[in-house]
């Protein structure tokens, strides 16, 4: 099998085709299906969910009136009309209250969960309340199912059971049976395995019909063809109207075989075209191909010399016998260029050349022989002998020139020291050099009138700019002075503004404060209004009651008077009235003392009525004081906004007030840096002048001035303060030149 690969392309390419086939449907049918399961498994939940809300939904109202009834129905009608579906309710604690399966209530729910992580979530919510996101997996039976929780919250419609101290009063568990999803999901996976198999079968016939087409037939035929041009038949093409690999391969292949058939032709007509004498050796100096040229020079025909005589037998030259070039060439595989010799022709005549080898090699490089040229140079040997004769001639002329720049040299070495009286010698030839002297003398006349200038000129300027130094460092410390000055007013400023700030916040929590004492005031006569009518109210009712004690009065009286009366029948009625006699006694006991329990409550209303009209006054100057309170309140109220509105008018001005400082602050700033620029441009002047002055110190004239200044600076500490900015004057200056130094 090892064999057939290494052997075969097209086995090569069928493996490889098995390969990426089998792997990219292999990753398809894995996405496909993970992605199917993930779906189903999604739906599954949204249905659990559903479910468990709709379950939530449907016990919420029976619960929250009590009607245990009602709850158990809808949980035995879940039980019946859901297949696989349980449903469970428990309290705080964990224990099923409620279940379609009456067999779990009583018991806890721990024992119904076989999820870790869902008893952890229930635990979880029966504290927060907060039910979970998503269901969880576990085994129903034997069967893989999904268990929801949902917490039962205690709401406003559960306090008069339960109270109000219990944010959750229990949990909602609804279990689902997915045994039919996991069926699902395995008949979708075989059906997925069964395309992808049955598709890997079809490309990769499909890709084997392909390569064999498209690949192996184009490369065997291609390989054909190469071995056809390894054994130098260049006459072979192949013909294609393909644009892919193999295409390009095959029209490379035809480039690659024009271009060698060129390069033989070119080599072939390269070297016909030599004009030069030119010969081809073999490893051992036979000659195998030599020019018409070489033929001339040797007076050998080509027919005598190529595949028969070595090299040295027809050149016949003084370095055959004692170092050979061309030997050397060969030899050691580097070329030999531009060595002088001597041929001798076949009537014995000697001729100068230059000789130049190269050795042949093969692309391992190994040397398979030699090319070589001669030129015959018996012409420039001539030019050579004229060349001596010229440059003895031009020896003379130029030990003359050596002596008039040695003197124009020493002139230059004066001058290069300031020297500039100096002039240079004329010696009347009238020549080139005299003319040179003349124009050197010009120069220095112009050189010495300008340096001259320049030095007036550098005095004046340094005395000036002396000057302006100064000045500029007078105005840059007033300039610093108003900054700083400006500085401490734009901070007074900020200061006062913010105590206006400040005042403007509390006067306007005064005036809410005022409000808010108003409300009070108006509430507080709306209940000393409220207190006057209840005690207006109170003291009719004290009226009513005192009416009632005058007819209790009355109706003791006239029991007395019965009393009285039933007491003399008694005595009229001797023995057979003792009895009755006892009675009006106890009736007139009765009568005196409801007539003093009257009294009492006469004397108590009458002191209540004083009490209340007393409090009825007290109320209504209350109510007349809040009144005038109120009034008052109002009016400060009034004022302090008007506080308020004139804390934000001033507050807004100062502000304005301190942009402006700030913005003078800033003109003023920039104002002293412009100073510090202008003193620093100030000082480097001086310092240029001074520095001008000293270089045209160096040069001696006719005229000498002796004037001097003496260069003035600004303290160093403005100088560090100035911001470091682009040098003044660092380019070149702008100067109207006179003729005469143009000319130089």
């Amino acid at each position: 099998m090892f064999h057939l690969v290494r052997k075969y392309l097209r086995v090569k390419i069928l493996l490889a085709l098995i390969v990426l086939v089998t792997l990219i449907m292999g990753v398809t049918i894995y996405m496909n299906i993970h992605s199917q399961e993930k779906t189903l498994f999604e739906k599954a939940h949204e249905f659990g969910l559903d479910i468990a809300r709709l379950t939530y939904a449907s016990i919420k109202r029976p619960m929250a009136r009590g009607n245990s009834e009602m709850v158990e129905k809808q949980l035995m009608y879940i039980k019946e009309s859901m297949e696989g579906v349980e449903a469970y309710i428990c309290d705080f604690n964990k224990n099923i209250v409620y279940a379609s399966q009456p067999k779990a209530i009583n018991l806890s729910l721990s024992k119904f969960i076989f999820n870790e992580k869902a008893i952890k979530q229930l635990e979880k919510m029966l504290e927060t309340g907060h039910a979970p996101s998503m269901a969880f997996e576990e085994k129903i039976g034997k069967q893989p199912g999904l268990t929801v929780l949902l917490p039962i919250l205690n709401e406003k419609g559960c306090y008069h059971c339960h109270g109000s101290s219990k944010k959750v009063l229990g949990a909602l568990v609804v279990k689902q049976s997915i045994a039919g999803i996991y069926n699902t999901i395995h008949s979708l996976r075989n059906q997925n395995l069964l395309i992808g198999v049955m598709g890997i079968l079809a490309l990769i016939l499909l890709g084997s019909f392909l390569s064999v087409k498209w690949i192996s037939r184009p490369t065997r035929e291609l390989a054909e063809k190469t071995a056809r041009v390894a054994k130098g038949d260049f006459s072979v093409s192949m013909t294609t109207d393909r644009e892919d690999s193999i295409g390009i391969l095959i029209k490379n292949f035809n480039i690659m075989t024009k271009k060698i058939k060129d390069q033989i032709e070119y080599a072939n007509s390269l070297k016909f075209s030599i004009s030069e004498p030119f010969f081809i050796t073999d490893p051992n100096f036979t000659v195998t191909y030599m020019n018409k040229a070489l033929e001339k020079l040797t007076g050998y025909s080509k027919s005598e010399v190529e595949g028969k005589k070595k090299c040295y037998e027809i050149i016949k030259s003084d370095f055959c016998e004692t170092d050979c070039f061309f030997k050397k060439a060969v030899q050691s595989g580097e070329t030999i260029i531009g060595k002088r010799g001597i041929v001798r022709q076949m009537d014995g005549k000697e001729v100068p050349v230059i000789t130049s080898g190269a050795p042949l090699k093969d692309s391992t490089g190994k040397i398979w022989g030699g090319f070589h040229f001669i030129r015959d140079i018996t012409m420039e040997v001539e030019a050579e002998k004229t060349i001596k004769e010229a440059a003895a001639r031009e020896e003379a002329q130029r030990l003359y020139l050596e002596k008039r720049v040695e003197k124009l040299v020493e002139l230059f070495g004066k001058i290069a020291k300031g020297d500039l009286t100096r002039r240079a010698e004329i010696e009347g030839k009238e020549d080139m050099m005299d003319t040179l002297a003349q124009h050197i003398n010009q120069m220095l006349d112009d050189i010495s009138n300008i340096i001259q200038q320049a030095k007036e000129e550098a005095l004046g300027v340094a005395e000036r700019a002396s000057e302006i130094s100064a000045n500029n460092q007078d105005l840059s410390e007033r300039t610093q002075k108003q900054a700083v000055s400006v500085e401490e007013v734009s901070a007074a400023i900020q200061e006062m503004t913010a105590i206006i700030n400040q005042n403007a916040k509390n006067t306007a929590k005064v005036n809410e404060l005022a409000k808010w004492a108003v409300d009070a005031a108006k509430e507080g006569g709306k209940v000393a209004g409220d207190a006057i009518s209840s005690m207006e109210r109170i003291k009719e009712t004290s009226n009513r009651i005192t009416e009632i004690v005058n007819l209790v009065n009355d109706i003791t009286f006239q029991t007395k008077l019965l009393s009285l009366n039933a007491a003399v029948e008694a005595a009229r009625a001797g023995e057979q009235g003792k009895g009755f006699a006892v009675i009006a006694a106890e009736i007139k006991d009765l009568a005196i003392r409801s007539t003093e329990a009257a009294k009492d409550i006469q004397a108590l209303i009458e002191e209540s009525a004083v009490k209340v009209a007393e409090g009825i006054n007290f109320v209504n100057s209350t109510s007349e004081n809040l009144q005038k309170i109120i009034g008052h309140i109002t009016k400060v109220s009034d004022v302090i906004a008007e506080i308020t509105s004139a804390s934000g008018q001033q507050t807004e001005g100062i502000e304005q007030i301190n942009k402006t400082v700030m913005e003078i602050n800033k003109v003023i700033q920039q104002n002293a840096a412009f100073v510090e620029e202008l003193a620093s441009a100030s000082e480097k002047l001086a310092d240029e002048a001074e520095v001008l002055l000293e270089l045209t110190r160096g040069f001696i004239t006719s005229e000498m001035s002796t004037k001097e200044t003496q260069p003035r600076s600004l303290p160093e500490e403005l100088v560090k303060k100035a911001e470091p900015r682009e040098e003044v004057g660092s380019g070149p200056p702008d100067l109207d030149l006179v003729d005469k130094f143009e000319e130089f």
